[in-house]
């Protein structure tokens, strides 16, 4: 199914940590009502997701985020939920209880797979361990298994809902616990939040020094640090150096600007959107049009080194900084943006009119 959102899309820096960002909008074959903006944020063995501007009309099922749905191998493979101060084995079936953190704190889970998961409070997980049954992908013939699942529950129908989320990847019971212990004291958190709203999801790592920016709508950054404005929905990172003084930074356009505007037979009378095969589509082979865009940074800075990280076929057709000018206390980067590639640079801190 075709999405009528084009902000979809990956990034890197250095090749290392990395990130990933969407609007969603889901198709009106089934909950056409049904928006958020998501985002995923890597860095080492850390994931930080957030979800944003959760909202449907759909009164008759709950809106739900799924942390994970683990196949159990046995029956009794373990799985774990905890405090800063506790911790549960849970190794049996039948086993369903939910966590609302809005009143106890924040808690942490662990699935079968070593991945442990810490949430925030103001959220309710939710947690089962039994025998699920569904239907065959290929021939709609029952299928059943047994799994550990977890999610954050949101309600009906909701409104401007949120959650925030993150997993240590191949970890152990005592590092999530610290991890949640380090979480309670801002001072101490391996990530900040620094914000999440409908126009832009911003992340914090401390132990890497670098930030992660989801921008799902250009505009500007009132009390950010390093960037002041981007006239691009677009995705950056930013990792600082210890001195303060250099920065890498790592920008892409995500949507892939095949066509312009609406097509007409993707949509009925009453503007519904249809279900078509992307094959049946002219632009499916069509070149990913560039598009100018432009990042403005506080501060006087200059490039010491640029990277296209462009693997595309077409040479003449990159993604690239084509300028790099100062005015009025700020650095303005121009990119030609195409293929929903990014470009990297390396930029020194210079004195201000340097």
């Amino acid at each position: 199914l075709l999405s009528d959102e084009s902000v979809a899309g990956s990034l890197h820096l250095e090749g290392h940590n990395g990130m990933f960002a969407m609007k969603l909008h889901e198709h009106p074959k089934y909950e056409g009502t049904h928006r958020a903006r998501k985002s995923y944020f890597f860095f080492d063995d850390r994931v930080i997701v957030l979800g944003s501007n959760i909202e449907n009309d759909n009164q008759d099922y709950h809106t739900e985020t799924t942390l994970y749905q683990s196949h159990l191998f046995v029956e009794n493979d373990p799985t774990w939920m905890g405090t800063v101060d506790s911790c549960a084995m849970l190794d049996e079936l039948h086993d369903e209880r939910t966590s609302h953190a809005e009143s106890g704190g924040s808690v942490w889970l662990m699935d079968n797979n070593a991945n442990g998961y810490f949430i925030p409070e103001g959220q309710t997980v939710s947690f089962s361990r039994k025998l699920q049954h569904s239907k065959h992908q290929q021939d709609g013939s029952d299928t059943e298994g047994l799994f550990a699942s977890a999610w954050i529950e949101h309600g009906k129908a909701p409104k401007q809902a949120a959650y925030e989320y993150a997993m240590l990847i191949h970890t152990e019971i005592e590092a999530i616990q610290e991890f949640t212990r380090k979480m309670a004291d801002p001072q101490t958190a391996p990530y900040l939040v620094l914000r999440k709203d409908k126009n832009v999801h911003i992340v914090k790592d401390r132990a890497a020094r670098t930030i992660g920016y989801a921008f799902f709508e250009a505009g500007l950054l009132e009390r950010d640090r390093f960037i002041a404005n981007v006239d691009t929905p677009s995705m950056v990172m930013i990792r600082e150096e210890m001195t303060g003084e250099v920065i890498h930074l790592s920008a892409v356009d995500p949507d892939l600007r095949l066509y312009q505007g609406l097509e007409d037979d993707q949509y009925d009378e009453q503007g519904i959107q249809q279900e078509v095969s992307v094959y049946s589509r002219k632009w499916i082979h069509a070149q990913s049009e560039m598009k100018r865009m432009t990042i403005s940074l506080r501060g006087y800075w200059q490039a010491e080194n640029v990277d296209i990280i462009d693997d595309s076929q077409n040479q003449e057709a990159q993604t690239r900084i084509t300028n790099i000018q100062h005015n009025d206390g700020q650095t303005i980067i121009e990119i030609d943006a195409v293929h929903a590639m990014p470009v990297q640079v390396t930029l020194q801190q210079v004195d201000v009119g340097g």
